[in-house]
């Protein structure tokens, strides 16, 4: 057992008797700490060549996500009867998405998309 130190943040210190720090001493302190700061260093560096190529692979033109609902003709057919049954108020928005087979999010983006689409 490792005697507390006053002053510390904890009563408790870790000591490795593999990698020969102990967290009681100034230097095991100072070891722990290295290896963090290290290790949020290469996290951040990850995270930062993980966006520098999204960035480049959208500016090639690649897409990230699902396709979008028109590519698939049977869903984007089933979605726009469902928005008709929703907009003439034959069923409401779960029934129509339990009906024509589809989420009820992809009813509301539908909809949005046709009216968007649709002359003023």
């Amino acid at each position: 057992m490792i005697p507390w130190r006053s002053g510390t943040r904890y009563p408790w210190a870790f000591s490795s008797a593999q990698e020969g720090f102990d967290t009681a001493t100034p230097i095991g302190r100072l070891l722990l700490n290295l290896l963090a700061s290290l290790a949020e260093f290469e996290l951040d560096t990850i995270s930062e060549r993980v966006r520098a190529g999204m960035v480049r692979a959208k500016e090639e033109g690649k897409r990230f996500g699902n396709r979008p609902i028109e590519t698939n003709a049977k869903k984007w057919q089933a979605a726009q009867a469902a928005v008709r049954a929703v907009e003439t108020r034959q069923l409401s928005y779960r029934q129509a998405a339990k009906q024509y087979g589809v989420s009820v999010s992809t009813i509301q983006r539908t909809q949005v998309k046709l009216k968007q689409r649709a002359p003023v």
